[in-house]
Order: structure tokens, then sequence, then C-alpha cells
């Protein structure tokens, strides 16, 4: 087992409640998970004109093989809310999960 040493404080995404008048479905307020984990930073890069520029921050998050996420939730890292960029993906040893690991990204 990986032995995770950093709080990583989840917006899990609200149930479905309803949907609106274009068939899309409205979700209820978000539900925040702590997991204990790790980060790893890939990459930072400026984009566009220099009058219109954003960074793109993308970091790498490691997660015991129970943390329960999809695409849709968001993370916080130091302040900054970053959104998933997909599922996480699943890590097998022997078989078994072992871990999880998923790709947010953070623009400003």
């Amino acid at each position: 087992m990986m032995g995770f040493r950093t709080k990583i404080r989840f917006a899990r995404q609200g149930q479905e409640i309803d949907w609106d008048s274009h068939g899309n479905p409205i979700y209820g307020p978000s539900v925040d998970v702590t997991y204990w984990g790790e980060i790893q930073p890939l990459s930072s890069v400026e984009k566009g004109p220099i009058s219109a520029q954003s960074t793109v921050t993308l970091q790498k998050v490691y997660l015991p093989a129970h943390a329960a996420l999809s695409g849709a939730d968001r993370v916080t890292i130091d302040g900054r809310t970053y959104e998933l960029t997909g599922d996480p993906e699943r890590h097998m040893v022997g078989g078994h999960v072992h871990h999880q690991t998923v790709v947010v990204k953070h623009v400003t």
C-alpha cells in the first residue's frame, strides 16, 4: 500500500434532483469529501496573446483504491480549485486495485 500523507479535499457533484426544459439534469449541492493522497506537478503553460494570456496548470493526484470520484468532481489544492480532466484511472497490482490517479487542471 502506498503511504499517502496529504489531505486532499474534493467537491463531489451533487445528485440529480430534476431536469430542465431541454432535458439536461439539474444537480443538487456538491458534497465535500477528503482523501489522503499525494500531488505531483505536471506542467504550467501560458496560452493566448499577451493581452488575454491565461495559464493552464496540470497536476497528477494519487489516491487510495477506495476513493469514489468522477470526472464531474472538483478538487482544492493550496486554495486553488482544479477540475478533473476525466475519471480516475485504476492501477492494478496482483489483480486488485492498488491506487488511483487523476489529472486535474486549473486555468487562470
